[in-house]
């Protein structure tokens, strides 16, 4: 019987931290400002930080700094190198942040968490430096209440590595999107128009597109009109519906506009 305490004792020791994290009650950590874009507080000043599922809280002395909503996160970044990330980031906030909100950056300790976030026309960043026992605790819980994979800064792999943290935000990146093959590129449309006689306008779809014998070979697929005229000729038109891959030729014979008598002819020098 008291191996079974035993065993319930430590199996809920593991199973608490993890649903912490979902609980609506925040979980506290105190971390030091090393950067970013909140205006009112200096480098190395420390921050008391919430997460609960509903986002991220930050206050500074006792009053409460930014409040960033969990789907407005839209990276989690870890690492020494998480400075260049977040300014990045925070750098194309200080429109909306104004003047000076952009606090100089320092890499003098490790153990650094970088959070960015959008929301509306409100976005920033910020770089905290965790303590080193909470490190792996708070890039957890981050990645429990964004949904959000960490990015390791420092890897030299495009996108980073994720740090092995919790069993409970573990989660596997997305697979790479097959690559597309020769044989499954779309084929080119080819359009060739000839007429008799030569030397006709060409339009398509309202366009003029140049003088027989010419081609086209920007159309895109569906329905398009052709419209083909010359001066004294009856304009020809057709409807014509293009399939990925067509190479057609289209003819077109024209005919003499019917003589008008209301008309004054133009007769030229024999």
């Amino acid at each position: 019987m008291r191996s079974l305490r035993i065993l319930t004792a430590v199996m809920l020791s593991w199973t608490i931290p993890f649903v912490s994290v979902a609980a609506e009650g925040p979980i506290g950590y105190t971390v030091k400002y090393s950067g970013g874009s909140l205006p009112n507080v200096k480098g190395g000043e420390d921050l008391k930080l919430y997460i609960n599922s509903s986002g991220v809280r930050l206050s500074h002395r006792g009053e409460e700094v930014v409040l960033i909503p969990s789907r407005a996160i839209i990276e989690v970044s870890y690492g020494e190198e998480v400075h260049h990330r977040i300014g990045t980031a925070a750098g194309l906030a200080v429109v909306s942040l104004g003047i000076g909100a952009i606090v100089a950056f320092s890499k003098s300790k490790k153990h650094y968490v970088g959070i960015t976030w959008e929301d509306g026309s409100n976005g920033g960043g910020v770089v905290l430096q965790a303590d080193k026992n909470e490190y792996r605790g708070v890039i957890a819980a981050l990645e429990g209440v964004s949904g959000k994979v960490a990015v390791d800064s420092d890897s030299p792999k495009t996108g980073g590595q994720r740090v092995a943290v919790s069993r409970a935000a573990r989660q596997q990146p997305p697979a790479p999107a097959p690559a597309t093959t020769e044989s499954e590129a779309p084929k080119p449309i080819v359009l060739r128009f000839t007429s008799v006689p030569r030397d006709a306008e060409v339009q398509i779809d309202g366009e003029y597109w140049g003088s027989t014998p010419t081609a086209d070979l920007s159309r895109p697929a569906g329905p398009h009109t052709i419209v083909v005229k010359k001066l004294g000729y009856l304009p020809w038109e057709r409807k014509i519906t293009l399939a990925p891959g067509d190479n057609r030729t289209i003819d077109a014979e024209l005919q003499p506009e019917p003589n008008d008598p209301t008309k004054p002819r133009i007769v030229g020098n024999n």
